[in-house]
């Protein structure tokens, strides 16, 4: 076989070698080879050994073109010896958007570059060459920030924010951590544990239904709702309540912020609405509820006599501990003086409601004081000191 030439002006346009080789010149302008299909078919270009098909080009899927750039993508496929398409293993390319789709295991020797999003199906394996148990994956034209693996724990250099992220091992984060939902720790249905510091001897854990701060105090950050800044563990920050919890006695420690006796600060709505607070000097407590004028109207005189007369008062012991006390019975004391009296029903774990009723005693405080200011009076009255002294009324 002969060497198949064709010449425009001269210039060796087409020539097709009896070794197989094509070539194609232009005379002026860009090379360009046309495989032009029909509507309904592809351009296809295929590449055969010892006359069996192995890999197919297709330039021009038969995908119907609607407009707006789709259809008609790019694929490169192999062909199995049974001249099947092997479609699992090929590379497409979108003509409309330009994503490339890769079927099969695709092995990268050196650095992956993505100016878009890269897409996976299946697994995504990042391991170093030297060390295959590792492997980090850097985000970002600046290489500073990534996620990897170094064999033994999640490492995240920057600040993560996750969605639904599910972790079979530890995760490492150093920086911030921001969640828009919630993180699970489960050691199991009922239990679970963070850890803290790079010798994890800092912990948070549930256990038994009750939340463990080990190896360490919980340190609360300001009490304005605007101010999210933790207050530093160790530090009483002026206008933070840092609180220890005790590990010998398991009681609750609340430690004044430096410059202030404000230890506690309730309020009820908003920050300006505030009802009762408690605080402290170096000596003693002092327990405060809201009394302000501007909060009261409708004042008036009670007869305090007649709540004292028919509240009754016994000496009792608690089935509990067997200790004694002195005190009424709620249950009669809601008939007789009702604002003293809390009764709320709560759900419990196994789905029953439980009753609790409780007396507040300070409540019985006004009662008292009225009480004391008609005895006075009356005694004023029965021993006729007129003149002597200050009529208490």
């Amino acid at each position: 076989m002969a060497n198949t030439e064709s010449d425009i002006s001269g210039i060796k346009a087409l020539t097709v070698r009896k070794d197989g080789v094509t070539a194609v010149r232009t005379v002026a302008g860009d090379a360009m080879l046309e495989l032009a299909a029909l509507p309904g078919h592809t351009a296809q270009l295929t590449g055969t050994k010892n006359g069996a098909a192995r890999w197919n080009i297709r330039m021009g899927d038969a995908t119907t073109e609607t407009g707006g750039n789709t259809g008609s993508d790019f694929w490169l496929f192999g062909v199995d010896d049974a001249a099947a398409t092997v479609t699992a293993s090929g590379i497409t390319i979108n003509r409309k958007l330009g994503n490339i789709g890769l079927g099969g295991n695709t092995t990268v020797s050196g650095t992956l570059t993505a100016n878009g999003y890269i897409s996976t199906l299946a697994d995504l394996t990042v391991q170093r060459g030297g060390a295959p148990t590792t492997g980090y994956m850097f985000l970002g034209n600046s290489g500073t920030r990534y996620l990897g693996w170094d064999g033994t724990q999640f490492a995240f250099n920057g600040p993560l924010i996750a969605g639904a992220t599910s972790i079979t091992g530890t995760l490492a984060v150093a920086g911030v951590c921001t969640v828009n939902n919630s993180i699970v720790s489960a050691l199991d249905a009922n239990n679970g544990a963070y850890y803290f510091g790079s010798s994890f001897s800092k912990s948070i854990t549930v256990s038994g239904g009750q939340f463990h701060f080990n190896g360490g105090s919980a340190w609360f950050g300001a009490v304005n709702a605007s101010v999210d800044a933790p207050c530093a563990a160790g530090t009483a920050a002026s206008g933070a309540w840092p609180m220890g919890v005790s590990a010998v006695d398991r009681g609750i420690l609340f430690m004044q912020a430096s410059g202030s006796n404000l230890v506690l600060y309730f309020t009820q709505g908003s920050t300006a609405n505030a009802v009762g607070s408690v605080n402290t000097s170096s000596v003693a407590t002092v327990y405060n509820t809201a009394s302000s004028a501007e909060l009261k109207e409708d004042l008036k005189s009670f007869d305090a006599g007649n709540i004292i007369d028919q509240t009754n008062v016994y000496d009792f012991a608690w089935k509990k501990s067997g200790e004694r006390s002195c005190g009424v019975i709620a249950q009669q004391a809601i008939d007789v003086y009702p604002m003293a009296v809390t009764h709320t029903e709560v759900k419990v774990p196994d789905g029953e409601v439980s009753e609790f009723w409780g007396v507040d005693y300070s409540k019985y405080v006004p009662v008292l004081l009225q009480e004391l200011k008609a005895l006075r009076a009356r005694v004023f009255e029965l021993e006729g000191r007129v003149g002597v002294g200050t009529n208490p009324a």
